[in-house]
C-alpha cells in the first residue's frame, strides 16, 4: 500500500509540473519537470551500483584475508609428485578451490 501511494504521489506530482510548465508558469527544463519519473529510478541505480563496489571490495578482503588470490589467473599450483619420505616434516599442501595453500 505503501509503494503503491509513493508512485501515485509521484505521478500527481508530475502531471502538476507538466500543467504548470504549460501553462508557462514555470519556466524550467522538460528533464526538471519530468524529474518525479526518472529521478527515483537514478537513486535506486546508483545505490545498486554502490552496493555491487562495496559488495566487490568485500569479497577481496575477504579472499585476501584467507589468503586466496585476489585476481584470477594467479593461481599457484602445486604439483605433489609423491615424494614425501624427502620431507617427512612438511605436511602436504592442502587444496582449496583452485588453489593450492601451503601451511
Amino acid at each position: 500500500m505503501v509503494i503503491r501511494f509513493r508512485f501515485n504521489l509521484l505521478l500527481y506530482l508530475t502531471a502538476l509540473l507538466v500543467a504548470l510548465k504549460a501553462t508557462d508558469i514555470i519556466d524550467w527544463s522538460w528533464g526538471w519537470v519530468l524529474a518525479p519519473l526518472w529521478l527515483p529510478v537514478a537513486v535506486v541505480l546508483g545505490l545498486g551500483l554502490i552496493g555491487f563496489f562495496f559488495a566487490a571490495r568485500l569479497l577481496a578482503k575477504l579472499k585476501q584475508s584467507f589468503g586466496l588470490p585476489t585476481t584470477p589467473g594467479r593461481e599457484e599450483i602445486v604439483i605433489n609428485d609423491g615424494d614425501e619420505a624427502a620431507t617427512p616434516d612438511v605436511p602436504p599442501p592442502r587444496r582449496i578451490g583452485n588453489t593450492y595453500d601451503h601451511e
